[in-house]
């Protein structure tokens, strides 16, 4: 899984590599397991699920931002709208972008 997600194609994140460390330095058992998180009777898995879910929500979010902004190198009022972030995270994406610096 984390030698697919280095690979071509996919984003330049360090997610990949800080996955690979976390397993490789690991002391006990790790298990990858399916939560249904269509179940009404919220337990512990489905609890940590929905914790889970907006804060990957708002990763890929960035991302998508970063992605527009790169091929269309829209303001940051138009970027925050477009994509739901902050205004203030997309002042950052606009002043971390090398053309538009020029």
């Amino acid at each position: 899984l984390c030698l697919s997600m280095s690979g071509p194609g996919v984003s330049a994140s360090a997610a990949p590599t800080l996955l690979k460390e976390a397993l490789s330095s690991r002391q006990g058992t790790v298990s990858v397991i399916h939560v249904n998180s269509h179940n009404p009777v919220k337990r512990y898995f489905q609890i940590s699920n929905d914790k889970a879910d907006p804060a990957a929500k708002e990763v890929w979010t960035l991302q998508e931002a970063h992605q527009l902004h790169e091929s269309l190198h829209i303001r940051p009022k138009a970027l925050a709208n477009r994509c739901r972030i902050s205004t203030a995270e997309a002042k950052h994406v606009v002043a971390t972008c090398p053309h538009c610096q020029k």
